[in-house]
């Protein structure tokens, strides 16, 4: 679309490709943090996303989640544990947030969907001004199971865009543009604004 670009390239090793979905939106990037960061939250804007729960947080910056996706039938759902680490450059306004998953005891495996075996991700949020940022999201993606090569790339293809359009559209929503207002991230990137060394 006018406001978001999508990229795919093979993964080697695998059939099915990586993907990379970049967007610039009108969207403070406080507000971008309030929404990454409630893990429990991620049901209401990524599709077909039936549970999401952080398992353990070592720190603010480190920890284990679970996800389960629900999947059209003839498909099992699928479920994944993944360890994301936040890097945070609050002088150049860069944020990444890299994901990949990992097998945790604490969340074993159920019968009834099918654990994704690899899923390596990365959201990128960049400070353009003050009212808006440029958002990236990459990924490879193994689904696990009998799903076919042809569909697979269907969803590599959709993936990205979807997941874009639903963080933007939630950072519309003005309980986390209230929350924002509060944050200790609004207050570090206001003082680096400040220090001169991002735009007004």
């Amino acid at each position: 679309t006018d406001k978001i670009a999508v990229y795919s390239r093979p993964a080697e090793g695998y059939e099915i490709d990586e993907f990379k979905g970049v967007c610039e939106d009108d969207v403070r990037i406080e507000v971008l943090g309030i929404v990454l960061e409630d893990i429990p939250g991620y049901v209401d804007w990524i599709d077909y996303l039936a549970e999401s729960r952080v398992i353990r947080k070592d720190d603010e910056d480190n920890m284990v989640v679970y996800q389960r996706y629900n999947v059209i039938w003839p498909f099992y759902d699928r479920d994944c544990t993944a360890a994301v680490k936040v890097n945070r450059d609050y002088r150049n306004g860069r944020f990444v947030v890299q994901i990949h998953s990992v097998s945790d005891p604490e969340v074993p495996v159920n019968h009834r969907t099918t654990r994704v075996p690899l899923y390596e991700g990365e959201f990128v949020v960049e400070y353009l001004e003050r009212h808006r940022c440029r958002i990236s999201y990459s990924a490879k993606i193994d689904f696990g199971g009998s799903v076919p090569t042809w569909f697979g790339s269907i969803l590599s293809r959709s993936i990205p865009f979807r997941m874009l359009n639903g963080l933007v559209r939630e950072c519309r929503n003005e309980k986390h543009i209230d929350a924002a207002k509060a944050s200790d991230l609004r207050l570090k990137i206001e003082d680096s604004i400040a220090q001169g060394y991002l735009k007004k």
